[in-house]
């Protein structure tokens, strides 16, 4: 309980470390000259991207989690662990930062993976050296062998109440989406899994809030909509899982569509239902059957199979 404790302390406090602007989430409903930032899509780029997460979306997308780390039977008894991870995407540019907490580990060095939401493959984020003393004053001295992912990644490891705790922060590499995220597992040297932090069904205690709000692309082939046209094409997305349960909201507005119409819906490039659009020519979705941690991309597909409309997360 008091190691479940320190924790939640220490990586609440990283919090105040990180803090991206999150009010960088807000744009003029009504007006569509953001789109032409660096970040965004233009038409026909990334169109058939389904697979993709994160990256170049057209919006603005952040993501809180505090996911705690399960044993394995491999694992030594008692041993657990904490990860903090926060992260903002606007329109294609990403920061993140990872923290890392780790109890009752034996001194060693020790692989830490991610596996991706988007294609279950792994990437090695770094080797976690964890030490056998205990660093009563590591002022100055962060050069003790540990190496990691950045050269401004920080960790250090001390001894409480007989548990050897090691504090990490990392910074994830250029070939990582933050928002990819599915799992992160702590490793031996032989490639046993030890620690296991689950982003998409998290450990009881984790909390993960995801939010998202995006620019919506309709019109033949989903081109971009013009200024002029000020339409109110967006979709509002918020995913939140805590104490066992996991609750999603979503919000996709599509106008200027064939009236009184019928489209497939379709997520991460599957088909997934039918919308129709009303006398004006506007749609309206509000349940996707996908978890939102789960969706890369929705569109709205015509008889023709062209895209009328289409957003990516």
């Amino acid at each position: 309980m008091k190691i479940n404790f320190l924790c939640s302390i220490i990586l609440t406090s990283s919090l105040m470390v990180f803090s991206p602007p999150l009010n960088a989430c807000s744009w003029d409903d009504d007006d569509g000259s953001r789109n032409s930032g660096s970040g965004s899509l233009h038409e026909g780029e990334g169109e058939d991207d389904d697979d993709c997460q994160g990256g170049n979306i057209d919006g603005c997308e952040t993501l809180i989690a505090r996911v705690f780390l399960v044993a394995t039977e491999s694992a030594p008894v008692g041993s657990r662990g904490c990860a903090k991870l926060k992260a903002e995407n606007e329109d294609g540019v990403v920061n993140s930062e990872l923290s890392l907490v780790l109890f009752g580990l034996e001194p060693g060095t020790y692989p830490l993976s991610i596996v991706k939401k988007s294609d279950g493959s792994s990437v090695v984020l770094a080797q976690i050296e964890i030490g056998g003393g205990c660093d009563e004053d590591d002022d100055g001295d962060e050069d003790d062998g540990e190496h990691h992912h950045g050269d401004d990644s920080k960790s250090g490891h001390s001894a409480r109440d007989g548990v050897l705790v090691s504090e990490h922060d990392l910074h994830l590499p250029p070939e990582v989406d933050p928002m990819d995220i599915a799992q992160i597992i702590v490793s031996d040297a032989d490639g046993n899994a030890l620690l296991v932090g689950d982003f998409l069904d998290p450990a009881a205690g984790s909390l993960v809030r995801f939010k998202a709000r995006l620019r919506v692309r309709t019109g033949a082939a989903s081109a971009q909509t013009t200024v002029s046209q000020k339409r109110p094409d967006k979709a509002l997305a918020l995913s939140t899982a805590r104490k066992g349960r996991r609750a999603d909201r979503f919000t996709m507005i599509a106008s200027g569509l064939a009236a009184n119409s019928t489209f497939t819906l379709q997520v991460n490039g599957q088909s997934a239902g039918i919308v129709k659009s009303n006398r004006k020519g506007m749609a309206l979705i509000r349940k996707l059957p996908e978890s939102l941690m789960t969706v890369r991309s929705v569109r709205l597909v015509d008889e023709t199979g062209q895209n009328v409309a289409r957003t990516n997360f």
